[in-house]
């Protein structure tokens, strides 16, 4: 339930739209996956640093972003990012910081996000 839940805060901006949970289910949309293309792979890069961001303006720290390629679905129009199980609320959630890290193996973009040195803004103008 506490996926479900964690889910649901983050948003359909963000995670597929949850219809109904329990103990042991969630019953979420479907999002039709495909691959990343080596030519598109800045803009999806691009469009989850934002989901990302939005997940920490709500405070959520996603535990497993520091390997997205087991938690985000890329669907035709969007990036989506899923399993909210170990997902918690944190006052300085990092999730941006981790996708840099194992997508771009950009550390030291990282670090200056974390230390606020680089606003997101700054690092997406660094790497598009």
């Amino acid at each position: 339930e506490m996926e479900a839940k964690m889910q649901m805060r983050a948003g359909e901006e963000i995670a597929p739209k949850v219809y109904d949970y329990g103990k042991n289910y969630i019953l979420m949309e479907y999002i039709k996956g495909r691959e990343l293309s080596k030519n598109e792979r800045k803009e999806i890069i691009f469009d989850l640093l934002m989901r990302a961001k939005l997940l920490e303006d709500k405070k959520i720290e996603h535990e497993e972003l520091s390997r997205p390629w087991k938690n985000v679905l890329i669907s035709n129009e969007r990036t989506y990012i899923i399993d909210y199980d170990s997902a918690s609320i944190k006052e300085k959630p990092r999730n941006v910081s981790k996708i840099l890290s194992a997508y771009l193996k950009k550390n030291d973009l990282a670090i200056k996000y974390i230390k606020h040195e680089l606003t997101l803004e700054e690092i997406i103008k660094l790497i598009l």
